[in-house]
């Protein structure tokens, strides 16, 4: 995602490359604190409400370490940047509610339809598009609202990425 957000961007930062990277390396921290952590209370208790309830926490710790990364771009780019932050949390984390939840029930209706249940595979895709989705219109939309103030000029700090 942070590769069409830069490409979409790239008139508006002055290196976008920045974007893609801090959006990289974000989603991959994040993931594996994510994965870990999940699988680390779902090993240990074993219970589904529990594991939900971490699931819902680990997508707001993504959200936090995503925009925090994207934010030390914006800073320099936007007024009141800090703004990003909430906004990629809060895209995280609904696009992880919504996303599960009507996917499940799509998938669900699906199946009553056919006969056969989803796989795994099936419903991964269905739950991360629905969720990527929502994330995206989030964002996107902070996003828009955040360009409208551009910073006062300022010496750029950043090293160049060619």
């Amino acid at each position: 995602m942070a590769v069409l957000q830069a490409f979409v961007l790239r008139r508006r930062l002055t290196q976008p490359g920045w974007w893609i990277v801090a959006g990289g390396v974000g989603g991959v921290l994040g993931s594996f604190a994510s994965t870990y952590v999940n699988a680390s209370v779902y090993a240990a208790f074993g219970v589904h409400g529990v594991f939900v309830a971490t699931f819902l926490l680990t997508a707001l710790g993504v959200g936090i370490l995503l925009g925090t990364l994207q934010w030390l771009v914006l800073r320099r780019q936007v007024l009141r940047a800090f703004w990003w932050v909430p906004a990629t949390c809060l895209g995280m984390v609904a696009g992880t509610v919504v996303g599960g939840f009507v996917a499940g029930v799509a998938l669900s209706i699906v199946s009553d339809v056919i006969g056969q249940e989803p796989s795994l595979t099936t419903i991964n895709i269905a739950t991360g598009f629905v969720g990527a989705t929502l994330h995206a219109a989030i964002t996107g939309s902070a996003l828009i609202r955040l360009l409208q103030s551009p910073a006062p000029a300022a010496e750029d700090a950043l090293p160049t990425l060619r």
